[in-house]
């Protein structure tokens, strides 16, 4: 897991820094949230299975 703190990084040249992969089609902005609602949905969440 990791946490950008800080309005920092939706401004250059910290934004241009994101790899694509972590924006995932989205715009830095829509994903900022509240930092402890996304560590309790990140370590409640079940990953994956494998099919």
């Amino acid at each position: 897991m990791v946490l950008l703190l800080g309005r920092r990084f939706l401004r250059e040249p910290y934004r241009s820094l994101l790899p694509e992969a972590w924006l995932n089609g989205a715009e830095p902005e829509e994903l900022v949230s509240d930092p402890s609602e996304a560590a309790r949905a990140f370590f409640t969440s079940k990953p994956n299975s494998a099919e």
